[in-house]
């Protein structure tokens, strides 16, 4: 995780895992760091889905 895919997000509302996975991108990507907590989102409701993929429990926290 680079942090240099600018997903549009705000300091201290994070938005929740499915939200994150419709943010447009505000910028192209990789052209510099911006830090919020949409990419950690999206993370996690890229983990979410491949474990309901491989039919585990889809608790993110339960599978770390």
């Amino acid at each position: 995780m680079s942090l240099t895919a600018k997903l549009q997000s705000k300091i201290g509302i994070p938005p929740e895992y499915y939200e994150a996975a419709t943010i447009p991108l505000s910028k192209p990507a990789r052209l510099s760091f911006s830090c919020g907590p949409a990419p950690f989102q999206l993370f996690g409701e890229n983990i979410r889905r491949k474990l309901a993929a491989a039919e585990h429990d889809e608790n993110l926290l339960l599978y770390l």
